[in-house]
């Protein structure tokens, strides 16, 4: 009774292993749309841990346009879950006023690991801007983005594309200046070799900007590019936890349906009791 006991303890503790493998980091980066100017001469970004591990040494390497920074980079020593914190970038000599794509680069290690991740914002610089240029279409296939680019404008428009990717992936052309007609689309696509030997989905963003009666102008697009192979329907892949714990499952089961089968032997195998006659 005390070895069934141990083992269904045993089997007990096992449905807890895999609740222990593999925590995850989940960062999300966004900036409030504040205008900055001379007096409130820093941009906000706020930076959130959704997962269930934490971030570890969290280091942001803004790449401030329409603006110099005074801090090439900020700190945030970790980032529990549901944690999140805000970073000041503080800025000076603003140039052409409006809106512009900034990008701020996240550096951080989950345990021995180290990561990158590069998030887009929309920064006002003294003012707000409406763009008249708008992504209308930005679609992902392997190895390629194409975005739809479409001109409400009466007027062409000459612009800078570009498309922001992880510092792994390579891109053929990552920047192109574009002329769109008036009132009319325009298409631009970008080549991109992922890096080897990954499952994982990463953002991937693709801004337009332009400068028009000198007042600065931007669209930002943000979609998922992902390096997982395709599913297959005949088969089911499990990671190596989950196979471990299914292994050490049907060893319990195995061990648990041994222990009962010899003490239904043995109990088969005891002498009958005798009765004496008189």
């Amino acid at each position: 009774m005390l070895k069934t006991s141990a083992l269904m303890t045993l089997g007990l503790l096992l449905l807890v292993i895999p609740y222990s493998f593999g925590t995850t980091v989940t960062l999300t980066g966004s900036c409030p749309l504040a205008v900055v100017n001379s007096t409130n001469n820093h941009i906000m970004f706020n930076l959130s841990n959704t997962g269930d591990g934490v971030a570890g040494g969290v280091t942001v390497f803004p790449i401030i346009k329409g603006a110099l920074t005074y801090n090439s980079s900020a700190y945030i020593s970790e980032l529990l879950p549901d944690q999140s914190n805000t970073v000041l970038i503080w800025v000076s000599n603003l140039t052409a006023p409006g809106e512009y794509v900034d990008y701020f680069v996240t550096r951080y290690s989950q345990g021995e690991q180290s990561f990158i991740t590069v998030f887009p914002c929309v920064t006002a610089m003294q003012q707000r801007s409406q763009s008249m240029v708008q992504v209308a279409n930005l679609n992902v296939t392997k190895g390629k983005v194409l975005a739809t680019l479409y001109n409400a404008a009466d007027y062409p428009v000459n612009a800078s594309a570009s498309l922001e990717v992880p510092p792994s992936f390579n891109v053929d052309r990552p920047v192109s200046n574009i002329t769109i007609s008036p009132q009319s689309t325009l298409e631009v696509s970008f080549n991109i070799t992922a890096p080897q030997a990954t499952n994982a989905t990463f953002p991937i963003s693709f801004a337009a900007s332009y400068l028009h009666n000198e007042t600065h102008y931007a669209v930002l697009s943000v979609t998922d590019f992902s390096t997982a192979p395709p599913q297959s329907t005949s088969s089911v892949r499990l990671s190596p936890p989950e196979i471990i714990f299914l292994v050490l499952i049907v060893g319990v089961i195995c061990l648990i349906t041994i222990s009962i089968s010899k003490k239904r032997r043995r109990h088969m195998k005891a002498p009958a009791s005798k009765t004496s006659e008189i």
